[in-house]
């Protein structure tokens, strides 16, 4: 059964069953008083107890969790109520507590309510102080508590019972004026069983069902010798007092008479209790102590065979706390990053940590300590301790426990150098002309976009030249390809001087190159950089001692008034280059004059 069920199980029924006695005094419904014919009445205390003791349990599985102060409200009521209750029994006066409530919200008293029994306020005692208990069973010594009390009122509730069936009147009768009826007897067991449901989801039996075998079989006899010492000397106090009018070896002898079987009962009940959960743990240390040895030879050996395969790993790999201390790091890792072994344990994990990322590499560390994540890998430019720049891989991952707690960090680390040098170049290659060394066409389309971006966002203008060498083909065929190419670079070179460095340019193929001039304020400043290109291919381009000269065509569009996106554009400035050229070339012409 889960939790959640057996609690809700075990707190209504406390609860329906108070209710019901409750209903039956106001109601003067006879049958549910006693539950059975010529049965012991249920008090008025008692059945408002367990109504309170039921609530408290059901709160407990609420959408919103009550508060520990509601817990304490309620454990502080139960020991007032049955506190004052046996308190009237010990100093033979009256409080008025027996009938207070009666008084109160009944006008006729047709039928004498009679006081709850000492054992029955005994385990109303224990039940309120272990719900004043629960919430603070951080503590060791408090969780041990709280489990012996629960166990004390199931075994208050239990042996009662036993007592009925069993026909054994001093189990159920610690006084010659009061009993403990049977479904009194019931419930209290019950309460203990929601009790102990509470207990098992609190921190303070994760405290005490997390250690090792041998401390919780010590555990568990002391928390039942405790119960069995303290139910014997609570009944022996209770038949003390109730039979002083005895001769002092009257006493003596009904008193030892009723302790001794109380206390055999309670051994016995423990035992049967804890019977199945003690043999488990007897045997799971048995077989722990059995094995040792060979799991000690054998941790010997994996830690052998992983301390030589971590010495002899080519990639850099190290052991480190949760603080970032390293505790084991290999030759490896030390000619990695330069440092000697003494030095690089001296440094710790902040010799691979990011300078430009500190903080993000700490809230990965912090996410893998509350187990948020498993392992991470990054890439980052590292400066050696000589000064030298790398790129490095690092791969954190998280070594756990049994109980999964985190013990350390296993760390490898990578020169990836190379790789990031190749990946460079292919990235160079795949945006970049191979001749001119100018963006190409797959380069082009996100600057340009981002340009109209800007422009747009700061309402300025952009100016879009597309230009194309004038005769190129024969210039090419007469020169030569290889030459040719070389006067497209000193070309693009020459362009490259005409624009400023917000500017953009780029080759699309062939002999056809684009410049976007940015921040344009009049159709003039274009004009004034058409007028620059004119002039700097004017003059003779000397190839392997040949002079050749050139020049350009040139179609302009403007944004945003040929257009608001970089294809638009790109076409309008196309069709103003085939008017420039079909208009005897060297020309410019601007789309919107075309218009």
């Amino acid at each position: 059964m889960k939790k959640a069920t057996s609690i809700i199980l075990t707190g209504s029924l406390p609860l329906i069953l108070g209710a019901a006695v409750i209903l039956g005094w106001y109601g003067h419904i006879s049958m549910l008083i006693p539950v059975m014919p010529g049965g012991v009445n249920m008090v008025f205390n008692t059945a408002l107890c367990f109504v309170l003791a039921g609530f408290a349990v059901l709160m407990a599985q609420l959408p919103a969790q009550p508060s520990k102060y509601s817990n304490i409200i309620i454990g502080v009521a139960l020991i007032l109520i049955a506190g004052l209750t046996i308190c009237q029994d010990i100093f033979h006066f009256s409080l008025g507590i027996d009938e207070l409530f009666m008084k109160v919200w009944l006008h006729d008293q047709s039928s004498f309510q009679g006081r709850m029994g000492g054992d029955t306020s005994t385990a109303f005692i224990l039940a309120g102080v272990t719900f004043i208990l629960l919430p603070f069973s951080k503590k060791k010594w408090i969780a041990t508590l709280v489990q012996a009390l629960i166990f004390c009122v199931f075994l208050l509730g239990i042996s009662a019972l036993l007592g009925y069936l069993l026909k054994i009147e001093f189990l159920y009768r610690w006084s010659r004026y009061t009993w403990m009826s049977v479904h009194t007897a019931v419930g209290l067991t019950v309460l203990a069983l929601g009790l102990w449901s509470l207990w098992s989801r609190s921190e303070g039996y994760e405290i005490l069902y997390n250690g090792k075998e041998d401390k919780k079989i010590l555990l568990f006899s002391c928390i039942i010798l405790f119960s069995i010492a303290l139910l014997a000397g609570l009944s022996g106090f209770a038949i003390a007092v109730q039979y002083e009018n005895m001769s002092v070896n009257d006493s003596f002898n009904q008193q030892l008479a009723i302790v001794l079987p109380i206390m055999l009962l309670a051994i016995i009940m423990g035992m049967v209790l804890l019977y199945k959960q003690m043999t488990h743990l007897i045997h799971k240390a048995i077989h722990s102590e059995r094995h040792a040895k060979i799991t000690d030879v054998l941790l010997q050996a994996n830690e052998e065979r992983l301390n030589a395969i971590i010495d002899h790993a080519t990639v850099g790999m190290a052991i480190a706390s949760r603080d970032g201390k390293w505790i084991k790091v290999n030759p490896a890792l030390c000619k990695l990053l330069a440092y000697k072994h003494d030095e690089l344990l001296k440094v710790g994990f902040q010799a691979i940590a990011s300078n430009e990322n500190t903080s993000g590499d700490l809230e990965i560390i912090q996410q893998m300590l509350a187990n948020e994540i498993t392992d991470h890998q990054s890439e980052r430019l590292h400066l050696q301790k000589n000064g030298a720049a790398i790129w490095l891989s690092v791969h954190f991952s998280i070594l756990h426990s049994a109980n999964k707690e985190p013990l350390c960090f296993i760390v490898q680390v990578q020169n990836i150098t190379s790789q990031k040098a190749a990946e460079n170049k292919l990235n160079y290659i795949a945006y970049h002309d191979q001749l001119t060394g100018l963006p190409n066409r797959a380069q082009l389309e996100p600057v340009f976009n981002k340009a109209i971006a800007t422009a747009q966002r700061h309402r300025q203008k952009l100016g879009v030249l597309l230009l194309n060498l004038d005769h190129f083909k024969e210039i090419n065929d007469r020169l030569g390809q290889d030459n040719g190419d070389l006067l497209l670079k000193a070309v693009a070179e020459r362009l490259s001087t005409c624009v400023r460095g917000a500017d953009i340019i780029a080759r699309l193929g062939g002999d056809e190159f684009v410049l976007i001039l940015t921040e344009v304020i009049t159709f003039e400043n274009i004009v004034t950089v058409v007028d620059r290109i004119y002039l700097a291919l004017s003059e003779p381009i000397v190839i392997k001692g040949k002079k050749a000269t050139v020049t350009a065509s040139i179609g302009i569009s403007c944004y945003p008034f040929d257009g608001e996106d970089a294809p638009m554009l790109l076409k309008n400035a196309g069709l103003a280059l085939k008017y420039a050229k079909a208009n005897g070339r060297k020309t410019h012409q601007f789309y919107s004059a075309m218009a």
